[in-house]
């Protein structure tokens, strides 16, 4: 399933490289235009390993600054990628103002940079012009950005009903739901996504996301387990599935997991902590604490986690002194 992004990205390019399709200020831009390719790639991993834990692992900035669980539609990208497509778009629509292509690529490179309030004009006209849920999805992002969230919702409900189907539509408006604390409205627009697209493993992901804010630990793993028969690497739920096992007292099964993740991700600092908890609860108190030590040791970030879990961790060590905890977890 591609990402909002990458389809409005194909359909520049198709644009651009149908012969006879572009206009006279598009053909100039067809080399620049090829250049972007990346940025979809890069929307399309940030879909796949979204979130912010620390360490290498999904480093970057979510849309809108919302924490995972929390944001729309939005990916985080690097920044270069955006501001060089955002470039690209302009230079299209100073000989062609109404190239539906331009439009769409320059209003999602504005989403991208966090700057909604500057993408909904853009994606106004777009959506005016192509009335597709992806543009109608998009420039709902962009709403949400600018704190305009009853109008993203109302055009989230909009692109839901169009077809065919969009299921990222579906997952957007369960999302703003969500941070609504609307969550049986946000479940039951879950259920009808995957009603339409089963193997969108982005819904069963956010499926099990609601689930956990409701404390509803057995459905979220059952989403999470769903989640991993589409996608066994997928990071992001393997995560979650090792946080939800550890919160159950499952230390074994979670350090499985936390160790599972970081054969795909050595770097997960996260991952470090979570697996050094686990094995502190299980009595390997030195092979946790040499864990938890590596993750401290990744980001200054990291190491204030690495002592908020020591002191919460139920068979971790206390200090009297806060310089000898970060002496420890220094090495020193």
């Amino acid at each position: 399933m591609p990402s909002v992004y990458e389809d409005v990205l194909n359909r520049f390019r198709n644009t651009v490289a149908r012969p006879g399709a572009e206009s006279e200020g598009e053909a100039p831009a067809r080399q620049a235009l090829q250049v972007p390719r990346r940025v979809g790639d890069v929307h399309r991993r940030a879909r796949e390993g979204e979130r912010d834990r620390g360490g290498n692992a999904g480093a970057g900035r979510r849309l809108g600054g919302l924490r995972r669980g929390e944001e729309g539609i939005a990916v985080r990208l690097g920044h270069a990628d955006a501001v060089e497509a955002e470039r690209f778009a302009a230079e299209v629509l100073k000989a062609n103002a109404g190239s539906l292509p331009a439009l769409q690529i320059l209003g999602t490179a504005l989403v991208m940079q966090g700057r909604g309030k500057e993408a909904i004009a853009p994606l106004e006209r777009a959506a005016r012009q192509s009335r597709d849920a992806a543009t109608e999805t998009e420039l709902a992002v962009a709403l949400r950005q600018a704190g305009r969230n009853e109008e993203a919702r109302e055009r989230l409900e909009r692109a839901a009903k169009r077809k065919p189907p969009f299921p990222p539509a579906f997952l957007e408006l369960a999302n703003l739901l969500a941070t609504l604390n609307r969550h049986d409205e946000a479940i039951e627009i879950l259920h009808q996504g995957l009603a339409i697209a089963p193997d969108f493993a982005d819904l069963s992901l956010e499926l099990s996301r609601v689930h956990s804010a409701r404390n509803d630990q057995a459905s979220a793993r059952l989403a999470l387990s769903r989640v991993l028969e589409l996608v066994p690497r997928h990071t992001d739920a393997i995560f979650a599935l090792a946080r939800v096992m550890q919160s159950g007292g499952e230390f074994a099964q979670a350090a499985d997991m936390f160790r599972r993740l970081l054969e795909i991700e050595p770097g997960d600092a996260a991952s470090c902590i979570g697996l050094g908890m686990c094995l502190i609860e299980l009595g390997l108190k030195d092979e946790g604490m040499a864990s938890i030590r590596r993750a401290a040791q990744s980001s200054p970030k990291m190491f204030g986690e690495a002592l908020t879990a020591l002191a919460a961790c139920g068979h971790g060590t206390f200090w009297l002194r806060p310089v000898d905890a970060t002496r420890y977890l220094s090495g020193e």
